[in-house]
């Protein structure tokens, strides 16, 4: 990473959760869908969802808590 980028990131690190958020999505909209990658929006995108969300809720999958996967994240991405 560039000297840039580390600052940019320890100021962004130190902004209150609430806009640390509102960057994430800035930057995730700002990112074009990588090749291979379903787009988030479309009919085909909705289909995707209704799909999952129907196996969630018969049982063919189990979810993971989204505590359990943001500390996944962070123990990955802890520097």
């Amino acid at each position: 990473m560039s000297e840039v980028a580390e600052k940019l990131k320890s100021a962004v690190l130190e902004l209150p959760e609430a806009e640390r958020w509102e960057l994430v999505g800035a930057l995730f909209d700002s990112l074009p869908v990588p090749p291979g990658a379903t787009a988030a929006e479309g009919p085909e995108f909705a289909a995707l969802l209704n799909r999952r969300l129907a196996e969630l809720e018969n049982g063919t999958v189990k979810g993971v808590p989204a505590d359990e996967v943001l500390e996944r994240l962070r123990r990955k991405y802890a520097q």
